[in-house]
């Protein structure tokens, strides 16, 4: 994690300018099969013990940035990307069930290209989206169990399968799905798992995930697609 930004570094003028300009340069790469064959993922699964914390430590910063360029490097358009300050208020809670897939330059840069996560999420929101899609009008109803042992998770919410433009349809896609489906498979407990998109690209995610769509809703006046398995 080294290796990625720290936004405390920044102003949040500077950080957007920033990370404005770092998704015109990934969507204007060229993904040669010698970038290709550094795409790997990166995690963050050790314990954060700060007195702030996880946003007192400098390697989740990094980490929390790096996932942050990669959706917005994914979707094109703003409405699409995640919310800055939604997804740091998820990930102070559920690093651990993120991951970022990088490719790496010859000079030895990575380059945030694709992310996913999910997390877990109280069992009574899950049979409310079952029972009545249409009560679901805000995002913020998926906020993540914080204190929950691994063997307790029995659903949770799928908040991105994402990739850059240029690697969808490729191995490099089919290696976050697997990479999904493998973890997935460290939490048996889980029995219910929900999703919501609005692009073409994450309703391909969400159906070789398993999940099928189960109704519209709509979310601050736009209309997407709920997913459950």
């Amino acid at each position: 994690m080294e290796e990625f930004l720290d936004p405390n570094t920044l102003s949040f003028d500077a950080l957007n300018e920033w990370l404005e300009q770092k998704v015109s340069e990934l969507n204007g790469l060229s993904f040669t099969p010698e970038l290709l064959a550094t795409f790997q993922p990166y995690e963050l699964t050790k314990e954060i013990d700060h007195p702030l914390g996880a946003e007192g430590s400098a390697e989740w910063r990094k980490f929390f940035l790096a996932t942050l360029l990669a959706d917005w490097a994914c979707y094109p358009a703003p409405v699409d990307r995640a919310d800055y300050a939604r997804l740091k208020y998820i990930m102070t809670s559920a690093y651990k069930y993120f991951r970022v897939w990088c490719c790496r330059t010859p000079e030895g840069e990575l380059l945030p290209v694709g992310c996913s996560g999910w997390y877990p999420i109280a069992p009574f929101v899950f049979d409310a989206l079952r029972q009545d899609p249409s009560q679901i009008d805000d995002r913020g109803v998926f906020m993540p169990l914080r204190f929950v042992k691994p063997e307790d998770i029995s659903s949770a919410y799928l908040f991105n399968i994402s990739i850059v433009k240029p690697l969808q349809n490729t191995i490099c896609a089919q290696r976050i799905i697997r990479a999904f489906k493998r973890e997935k498979q460290k939490y048996p407990g889980i029995q219910n798992i929900s999703a919501i998109t609005v692009s073409p690209e994450g309703t391909k995610f969400s159906n070789l995930g398993n999940l099928y769509a189960a109704g519209e809703v709509t979310v601050q006046g736009e209309s997407e697609t709920l997913f459950l398995n």
